[in-house]
């Protein structure tokens, strides 16, 4: 592959990898037998990071350094310290010197820790509003703090980590989904090259969990095969209600699966259900 091959050349200290990115690296024949000695660090983000996307860089004793921000926070916002690259890097950091972080239910309360609410942040580096929507700057500040969108906690070591989008989390029946934690565990599987999961409406439940899986080059699976990875991880009711087969999941050109565009592909794709 052409990055590692350009971390070898150059001999390069930091390198920045979207998820996608280092999945397809990490994954790729090459690697066990890359030169990849002079990093210092990678840094990822852009995205919700699978553990399957940073832990073969830290078996390679390669740091890495989860960071979280928005283009409204021009972007970073929080970053993991590299003394705790190891021990925090699920993580999203700590807020860096420039700006505030913090986790608040829907009447602006700060959480205590482990908590889930919606991230916000303050600072030197937070826009000042959308340019010509006042409409839209006013719904996206609150009492002085930009709502990220974003839904998340704090640890008890003051460790930010971001659950999902919050517009992303489905509601099956009653309960709350995070469409990571399925992701999570569709990234663990060798056979998946690519996943992620969106809702599709549902006149019983409101609506459900759909996988939008990548297989794997060489690899075969079926969508009962996909289902059954969840037995004994997951709930039932988080488990995915039908298995939709891609050839790539779309992405911004910064790395991010465009899920609108896989929502209305899984509700207009008219495939039956695979499990009940």
């Amino acid at each position: 592959m052409l990055a590692l091959e350009e971390i070898r050349r150059v001999r390069a200290t930091l390198f920045v990898a979207v998820p996608a990115m280092s999945l397809a690296m990490t994954g790729h024949p090459s690697w066990a037998a890359a030169e990849i000695r002079s990093l210092r660090c990678v840094a990822t983000g852009s995205t919700l990071v699978p553990d399957a996307a940073i832990r073969p860089w830290l078996d390679r004793g390669v740091p890495v350094l989860q960071v979280y921000g928005l283009t409204e926070t021009c972007p970073i916002a929080t970053v993991v310290p590299l003394h705790a690259s190891r021990a925090k890097a699920s993580t999203a950091g700590k807020a860096v010197i420039h700006c505030r972080v913090s986790v608040v239910d829907a009447s602006s309360r700060e959480l205590p820790p482990l908590e889930v609410g919606e991230v916000v942040i303050r600072g030197s580096n937070v826009m000042q509003g959308y340019w010509g929507n006042p409409e839209a700057t006013r719904e996206a500040f609150r009492d002085g703090w930009f709502r990220s969108g974003d839904a998340g906690f704090v640890d008890e070591d003051g460790y930010l980590h971001i659950v999902e989008r919050m517009k992303d989390v489905m509601v099956v029946g009653s309960s709350n989904v995070y469409p990571a934690d399925l992701e999570q565990i569709l990234a663990e599987s060798p056979d998946i090259a690519d996943a992620a999961v969106v809702a599709r409406p549902d006149a019983e439940l409101g609506e459900v969990p759909v996988a939008c899986v990548v297989v794997a080059p060489g690899r075969s699976l079926a969508p009962e095969q996909v289902i059954a990875l969840f037995e004994a991880r997951l709930a039932a009711y988080k488990h995915p209600r039908d298995v939709v087969f891609l050839d790539r999941l779309p992405r911004t050109s910064l790395g991010k699966v465009q899920k609108q565009a896989l929502r209305a592909l899984v509700r207009d794709s008219g495939i039956a259900a695979t499990a009940s």
